[in-house]
């Protein structure tokens, strides 16, 4: 049973992966289960607009961006089931958090700190409810340890329900109807899972946790990025 769980992460970890490489690195705006990073958000056409990057700051993040595609594909593959990598959650999310934290360093070394106090905010918006499981906005909304099982229960529910929905293929690639479904499975459960998530909440958190995300911003839905 557990090995079969393993492989089902594996295995969504890996069409998640399919689906976000295929609509194109950072070329889309939709809402993902992790939200995105700061090079994903700021490659966003509407974004840069947003912080009024200029030409040069663009031809710097397509550069970054360039740099940093082929490591979280590398990162994706070598978790797919049977590439080698085990379907470790664990050492997935140790592995995305040290190159999440070099690709926020890099990004924030090529944009202003307004340009990038922006960048914060739309990437709480972006993650919207998943954003709850950040030690620094659990810190900022005192969240109790009492919350936080319960945020973990509908993370486990979320995550279940994610590996039950791609057990079907086993080991297939999807066609490209099947990702734009996938896609949209995705969405529908990341909504209830906001809905369940933000329920515990106190009204003084939720205002907060508003407060923290800025003026609303309207991501585009997602698109392929245009060839360089």
């Amino acid at each position: 049973m557990k090995l079969n769980k393993i492989w089902a992460f594996g295995a969504a970890l890996s069409l998640v992966a399919g689906v976000a490489f295929a609509q194109g690195f950072g070329g889309g705006g939709g809402r993902g289960f992790g939200g995105g990073g700061p090079l994903q958000i700021v490659m966003i056409t509407e974004v840069q607009k947003e912080l009024k990057i200029d030409e040069v700051q663009v031809d710097l993040l397509k550069q970054l961006s360039a740099e940093f595609q082929p490591k979280y594909r590398e990162l994706f593959q070598g978790f797919r089931p049977g590439g080698g990598g085990g379907g470790d959650r664990e050492a997935i999310q140790a592995k995305m958090q040290a190159l999440s934290a070099d690709e926020s360093k890099k990004v924030a070394e090529i944009l202003d700190a307004k340009q990038m106090s922006r960048v914060k905010q739309l990437q709480l918006q972006r993650a919207g409810s998943m954003a709850l499981f950040q030690p620094e906005i659990q810190t900022a909304l005192k969240i109790t340890p009492e919350q936080k099982t319960k945020l973990q229960g509908v993370q486990t529910e979320q995550r279940e329900a994610m590996m039950q929905m791609f057990q079907s293929f086993q080991g297939q690639q999807p066609t490209p109807e099947q990702r734009q479904e996938i896609g949209k499975k995705m969405e529908d459960m990341r909504t209830q899972g906001d809905t369940k998530m933000l329920a515990v909440l106190t009204s003084d958190q939720k205002k907060q946790f508003d407060g923290m995300k800025g003026a609303p911003f309207t991501f585009p839905q997602f698109q392929r990025r245009p060839q360089q």
